[in-house]
């Protein structure tokens, strides 16, 4: 339960989950944040199903 709201307050609105999570991780940003965030992006395509959509990452290292 703390780990989902910190997790929420590294979101911003309109913006993609996935920097939230980089930013989770690795609050000062820079590459450490962006192998993160494409970890996370491989892990969720293997594991949901087929239908669901997997958020993109984005070209941005925050």
């Amino acid at each position: 339960a703390i780990a989902a709201e910190i997790l929420r307050e590294q979101h911003t609105p309109g913006e993609d989950w996935l920097l939230a999570i980089g930013r989770y991780h690795r609050p000062a940003g820079g590459a450490p944040a962006a192998r993160y965030r494409r970890s996370v992006h491989r892990h969720l395509s293997r594991v949901l199903d087929p239908g669901v959509p997997v958020p993109t990452l984005q070209a941005t290292t925050p």
